[in-house]
């Protein structure tokens, strides 16, 4: 038997019977202060984010170095291809309200 049985499996990820014991409000809250453009990831999944992201690095071949590089990389255990690019500075600025 689970801890709080169906009724919490039932509410699906809504998180309605939570309280203060339960969900650190604090804690979650300096967590999520520490979320800033700077250090977060943004995940593009399309045919067009792909078509681009090939456009953008081709010729790029990571695999010719042992370090880090933007570009195609491959996971290590299901071997899926992806892309890692860098976030536009103009996009950064833009988030953290300095448009022009």
């Amino acid at each position: 038997a689970s801890k709080y049985g169906t009724t919490h499996c039932l509410s699906a990820g809504s998180l309605l019977n939570e309280n203060g014991t339960t969900l650190p409000l604090q804690e979650l809250m300096d967590f999520c202060e520490k979320i800033i453009p700077e250090n977060c990831f943004v995940e593009r999944c399309s045919k067009g984010a792909w078509a681009e992201a090939e456009a953008s690095f081709k010729g790029n071949d990571p695999t010719k170095s042992n370090q880090f590089c933007f570009g195609k990389q491959t996971e290590k255990w299901y071997q899926v291809d992806y892309y890692v690019s860098p976030i536009d500075d103009e996009a950064v600025r833009g988030w953290n309200g300095d448009v022009d």
